[in-house]
């Protein structure tokens, strides 16, 4: 194993270490093992073509009574883009005369499998050779910085494995991810040589699904006779919808006020959660994100823990930037209008 420098970024540390723990075969892939520098580190060097991802991809069509299930493996800049096409090209009976799709697509994909690629093998070769005269650029090529910060894309080579349809499911999968997507409308995806979305007839579905939520959203004064209310527990209370990740934060958080209430935020400083908080969980674990093996801290950086952490508490306690009860002006003053002591003598 080589020897890091003492001082290394993280993103560095992380790339460098899947570089050497990554098998140039197949093995198993669990984001939810690696922390949040080794997973960007993942994403970059795939894009680079060092690493290669092996992906369950399952699409369907709503006019169609089929699922179409493919294992496929991406290397190099590829996008959704590249897998649609590579989809359609399996099931070429999903578009009409004019290259148009007959009904709206979905698309799902789960990353199964990883390995180094030979790029990624030689790459490792050249940082356990590199001398003062010649060090490795391989972060730098990684990270399109300094010298390779205008390198061109690594073309995306999507390979696939096998096909099948299930004409006979009756259920789809749900998405994996949590995100909210617009469905586009029957012929919306245009087949040439690139999938063409029309963004326009998407604005105006999402604007007619809203218009039509409208009238269920309580008025002001409902929402301020709720907002009096008892805060008991109410048998009847539904928990937000959250992803994984947001309630995992959550979780964390709530504990580390349990263990370490004195960690929590001065009541004057309005904040509901401290670095020393994060800094606690990252060294001790918990619950939620407990250590590994190696007693190494499987909690995300600490800017992507503090968005989880805003995202939970706005679910779960709501908004904290409001005006204060009552008022309805500004809260500033212009110095032109604070009055002058001396004038009282």
């Amino acid at each position: 194993m080589c020897q890091w420098p003492v001082q290394v970024d993280p993103l560095d540390r992380a790339i460098l270490d899947l570089l050497y723990s990554l098998p140039p075969v197949w093995d198993d892939y669990d984001a939810k093992s690696l922390t949040g520098s080794e997973q960007q580190a993942v994403g970059l060097m795939v894009r680079a073509g060092l690493v290669e991802l092996r992906l369950l991809v399952r699409a369907s069509m709503d006019s169609r009574d089929e699922l179409v299930e493919m294992v496929v493996t991406v290397t190099g800049e590829y996008d959704a883009t590249g897998i649609w096409r590579v989809v359609l090209n399996q099931v070429s009976d999903w578009l009409d005369a004019d290259g148009r799709t007959r009904g709206r697509c979905r698309m799902w994909s789960d990353p199964q499998q990883i390995r180094l690629t030979d790029q990624g093998e030689l790459a490792r070769h050249d940082y356990e050779n590199q001398t003062p005269e010649k060090p490795s650029t391989v972060c730098a090529f990684v990270r399109k910085i300094g010298f390779f910060a205008h390198r061109p894309p690594v073309p995306a080579r999507i390979r696939v494995e096998s096909c099948s349809t299930d004409t006979h499911s009756s259920q789809k999968p749900g998405p994996t991810v949590t995100a909210a997507t617009a469905k586009a409308t029957v012929g919306d995806i245009t087949i040439h040589n690139n999938i063409q979305i029309d963004h326009g007839a998407i604005a105006e579905q999402v604007l007619s699904e809203l218009n039509k939520r409208k009238d269920t959203f309580p008025s002001e004064p409902a929402r301020q006779h709720e907002s009096k209310a008892p805060t008991g527990k109410d048998p009847d209370h539904q928990i937000p919808k959250m992803n994984k990740t947001i309630r995992q934060a959550g979780a964390s958080l709530e504990w580390v006020r349990r263990e370490r209430p004195d960690l929590a935020p001065e009541e004057a400083t309005r904040g509901r959660y401290t670095k020393e908080q994060y800094d606690y969980i990252r060294e001790n674990g918990g619950p939620a994100y407990p250590l590994d093996e190696q007693d190494q801290s499987t909690v995300p950086s600490w800017e992507t823990w503090s968005r989880y952490v805003r995202e939970f508490l706005r679910l779960t306690e709501g908004r904290v930037n409001f005006p204060r009860r009552g008022r309805t002006g500004r809260s500033l003053v212009r110095p032109d209008e604070i009055d002058d002591p001396s004038d009282d003598n």
